[in-house]
């Protein structure tokens, strides 16, 4: 859902269900987001976890993938589904 520059995307998947907030046009973050399958797993990373370094089994998808190197700079926020994700969810939006 386009609010502004800003793309919601929830993906539900049980416990792991988020909605992630991404910065941009809905046709380029969702062509980038179909490139990746709906694999959250690398972009649920912090940026910590997504260093690069031999023991990481993302390492490859973060050095060569460009889609998921441009999701990853566009996004915003990604917001648990819990008791305070309707307000964190209005808080993203807002800006």
């Amino acid at each position: 859902m386009p609010v502004g520059r800003l793309v919601a995307l929830e993906i539900l998947a049980g416990p792991a269900a988020a909605t992630y907030v991404f910065e941009g046009e809905i046709s380029p973050v969702g062509a980038d987001v179909q490139t990746l399958h709906l694999r959250r797993g690398p972009l649920a990373l912090t940026e910590e976890e997504a260093r690069i370094t031999p023991l990481n089994p993302y390492r490859l998808a973060l050095r060569k993938l460009e889609p998921l190197k441009r999701l990853r700079v566009a996004t915003r926020a990604r917001l648990v589904h819990n008791e305070t994700w309707g307000d964190a969810l209005a808080k993203a939006l807002a800006g």
